[in-house]
């Protein structure tokens, strides 16, 4: 889990756990593919919510559903987009979803 980070140059602090570097064959993104619905981010996701359905609304940018489906209980482990067959950046789209349903609840209140 993490920021994946552009250079070298980033500073390690208190709170970095660990530090893991790849090659440049090793970055290359898959291509993404559709949700073949094998359920395996469910049975990843430590915190039991649905990275699936959460993933769709995401990259469809359906962010009132996804508010429905507890998006903001994702703690971005990132175990969801690490076991997809498909190569879905499902974390990428569940963290968007929550930045747009917090800068919603700040405008609201």
């Amino acid at each position: 889990m993490g920021i994946a980070q552009p250079d070298a140059n980033a500073p390690v602090v208190k709170g970095t756990s660990g530090i893991l570097i790849l090659t440049d064959q090793e970055v290359q993104l898959p291509e993404v593919g559709p949700c073949i619905r094998c359920a395996r981010c469910v049975e990843a996701c430590p915190i039991n919510i649905m990275p699936n359905f959460l993933g769709i609304m995401g990259e469809k940018r359906a962010f009132n559903e996804a508010e429905k489906y507890h998006a903001l209980d994702c703690i971005e482990c990132g175990c969801c987009t690490y076991v997809c067959p498909a190569s879905r950046p499902l974390t990428q789209w569940i963290k968007a979803a929550k930045a747009d349903i917090i800068a919603r609840q700040k405008k609201q209140g």
